[in-house]
């Protein structure tokens, strides 16, 4: 398992060498389930809270599948996963506003590892 997570960030820091802007996207359970991969809307701050995929235009996104594991995914997980799909499939990312969301375009050039 190691040398898995050492491979894999290897040639992300490869990447980073040979790209203007990169971001590594480990897809393991636990980040799937706790963190916020799509902007969200704090209406008691009057602020819109960034999502990891919420990335500047040309940043290459590298994805690292092999920090999956078996289990079952929470709602917020499935979220995430559903807006990591329609990132690479359609470059598009859902800005959650809680009652509605907008759909934004991306220009985020998706490598899976």
């Amino acid at each position: 398992l190691n040398s898995t997570s050492n491979w894999t960030k290897r040639v992300y820091t490869l990447l980073g060498l040979l790209v203007p802007g990169s971001h590594f996207l480990p897809l393991s359970r636990q980040h799937l389930d706790t963190s916020n991969f799509v902007p969200v809307k704090d209406f008691e701050a009057n602020r819109l809270v960034a999502g990891v995929l919420q990335l500047p235009s040309g940043t290459n996104l590298v994805v690292d599948e092999t920090a999956m594991s078996d289990g079952q995914l929470t709602p917020r997980g499935l979220t995430n996963l559903t807006a990591v799909g329609n990132l690479i499939r359609w470059q598009k990312l859902d800005y959650d506003f809680k009652y509605h969301s907008l759909e934004y375009e991306a220009d985020v050039p998706v490598l899976i590892l």
